[in-house]
């Protein structure tokens, strides 16, 4: 491990991934367990399987099914309509021939009224026809528009019930290919199950992997710390750790003077505090880093320390200048 910090986001970066892919094997677990309650056993599907059956055949009954036949008086009507129209066209017939041809063999005087007598009785067998006739024509009117209701009612109620029937049919077999797809996930049930114990496996070795390499973190850290706090004379860090979700752990520095806190020291304390830091600075290789003090505060007491610091003095309407005390 030739640089912790890039290891440790590696390590994170493939945590991250382990948790969504064991969320999301745990998630479609979870699914095929709730659909399998769900949709219940064998029993519910065998009894859906009949309820399916039976209004399929019901659909085909339902199809089949013609409208009410005419009914038979009507049918009765209407021959007798044709045969009381077709003794109307005899009797026609008969008038005329009574009527251009007269009747042969009787007295001219005795023919003419013979003639009279028997046209009048023809013209009132075919005006009994036809008053026979129209009522027979509006009694197979209204029967016909009876028949014609009762067919138009048929073929709504029918077209309505196969709707229905259809919606019914169209859910049963939609639960039926639901069932189907949990089916075919439950048998994958055990192949999921497997996949989710390697996926903890996986993500408790990665945590186990994280916790050395903060380990050693930690105590790099420690000894930084150690090290530093034998360079200061008064000032101290001190290192504190706090534990995050997924065992993380985040290192706190507080700066100590005195074992005070770094923002509660006076001016002059933090100026001495700034002297033990910049000596540590440069054991560091980083160079010597001045100290600015206020001319206000006491600098006897800086005297005798090896860093370079600079006094500012204010003095009203006077230009800038600066005294280097120790170069």
């Amino acid at each position: 491990m030739t640089d912790p910090l890039r290891c440790m986001r590696e390590l994170q970066y493939e945590l991250k991934e382990w948790n969504e892919y064991i969320r999301d094997v745990e998630s479609r677990i979870s699914t095929t367990r709730m659909a399998e309650s769900i949709n219940g056993g064998n029993s519910f599907a065998s009894e859906d399987d009949c309820k399916l059956k039976a209004m399929k055949e019901h659909m085909e009954q339902l199809l089949q099914m013609n409208p009410p036949a005419l009914p038979k008086l009507i049918l009765e009507w209407e021959e007798e309509r044709m045969v009381m129209g077709k003794q109307y066209r005899e009797l026609v017939t008969k008038w005329n021939e009574v009527k251009n041809k007269g009747m042969p063999g009787l007295n001219p005087q005795i023919e003419k009224a013979e003639r009279r007598l028997h046209l009048d009785s023809i013209a009132s067998k075919c005006q009994t026809l036809l008053e026979q006739g129209f009522v027979l024509c509006d009694q197979i009117e209204r029967e016909r528009k009876h028949h014609e209701q009762d067919v138009a009612d048929f073929e709504t109620h029918q077209q309505n019930e196969i709707q229905q029937l259809r919606g019914h049919i169209q859910r049963l077999e939609d639960k039926q290919s639901l069932r189907f797809q949990h089916a075919q996930h439950a048998k994958r049930l055990p192949k999921m199950e497997e996949r989710l114990k390697d996926g903890n496996e996986e993500r408790h070795r990665v945590l186990a992997a994280i916790e050395s390499v903060q380990n050693f973190l930690l105590r790099y850290a420690a000894m930084q710390v150690e090290e530093a706090n034998q360079v200061f004379h008064h000032a101290e860090i001190l290192l504190t750790t706090k534990r995050e979700t997924e065992g993380s752990i985040t290192l706190q520095y507080r700066l100590l003077y005195d074992k005070k806190v770094y923002y509660s020291l006076s001016s002059s304390e933090k100026i001495s505090c700034s002297f033990d830091l910049s000596k540590l600075a440069a054991l560091q290789g980083q160079g010597r880093i001045p100290v600015f003090i206020d001319g206000e505060e006491s600098k006897e007491a800086f005297w005798a320390s090896q860093i370079q610091y600079f006094v500012t003095t204010r003095i009203p309407d006077a230009a800038l200048s600066y005294e280097v005390i120790v170069a």
